[in-house]
Formats: structure tokens, sequence, C-alpha cells
């Protein structure tokens, strides 16, 4: 049985407006309470998963993929949020960010 493991998860705030130019106006559209979250995928050897499905639990239109080197970023509703990671030949994983 294959199951992938999500490396390196962890959620943090956006910068401080100011800090990215550009980042007022784009604060307009994201509500304060969204967290950033990013991560990289890999197998039980550490190899980087390309292409594994990231979502926001109970939001399927909110979600990525992993790139070449496995890593991906997400902006989800806030830090209770669950990640739910599927890949072809591996077992479903969810991962809420609080736990």
């Amino acid at each position: 049985m294959l199951v992938f493991s999500a490396g390196a998860v962890h959620a943090r705030g956006d910068a401080a407006p100011g800090a990215n130019p550009g980042a007022e106006s784009l604060s307009k559209f994201i509500p304060e309470d969204d967290v950033k979250v990013q991560g990289v995928v890999t197998d039980d050897a550490g190899e980087p998963l390309i292409g594994v499905n990231v979502l926001e639990k109970g939001n399927p239109t909110n979600g990525t993929i992993t790139d070449v080197d496995g890593a991906f970023q997400l902006t989800v509703a806030d830090d209770n949020a669950t990640l739910v990671f599927t890949y072809i030949g591996y077992q479903k994983k969810e991962m809420p960010l609080n736990g």
C-alpha cells in the first residue's frame, strides 16, 4: 500500500501591508483571515511527487497541484482548514492545519 506524506507543510500569515508593492490593492480581494499555506509533498523515500492534487476540504474549487519539486502554495479560508491530497496510485490523505 502506497501512502504519501506532506513534508514541510506550514501556514504563515500574509505579509504586512506595504511590505509588498500592490499589497494594499490585493488585500481588498482577500479577506484578512485567509491563510497562505505552502509545502512540499514527498513519497516515503523522500522523493518529490509531481502533480499531486491539493484541495481545501469543503471547498472543491480551491485547490492547486504540486510542481516539479513537489511544492505547492494555497490560500485557505482560515487556520482551521483541512488539506486533502490525492494522487493516482496513492491513498487520499487529509491533513488539518491546526493538528
